[in-house]
């Protein structure tokens, strides 16, 4: 977020600062009983505990950052499969890994 600190005495130029960083990640998947990873969202989101999710581009290096899970749903679609929905909200700052 950017905050304004225009002085009136700055000849109409407008000033800016970068707030406090904030984020979300969403994730869509498709529902599968034997994934354990699946479990632990699940437990996370009903014992409002934190997780870690990460982001890897090239397989090995990117960020991580601890989240809560923020909301998780789950619907069935018209050709059988289950999908979820999990939307995570960052508690921390992200790192590098």
């Amino acid at each position: 977020e950017m905050l304004e600190i225009t002085d009136f005495d700055d000849s109409g130029t407008r000033k800016f600062l970068p707030g406090l960083q904030d984020a979300n990640v969403s994730l869509d998947y498709d529902w599968d009983d034997t994934d354990t990873a699946q479990d632990a969202i699940r437990a996370a989101k009903s014992g409002r505990t934190t997780v870690y999710v990460q982001y890897l581009p090239d397989a090995s290096n990117g960020w991580k950052v601890e989240c809560y899970i923020e909301s998780l749903s789950h619907s069935a679609s018209v050709d059988g499969k289950a999908s979820t929905s999990v939307t995570f909200r960052p508690t921390g700052a992200v790192a590098e890994v």
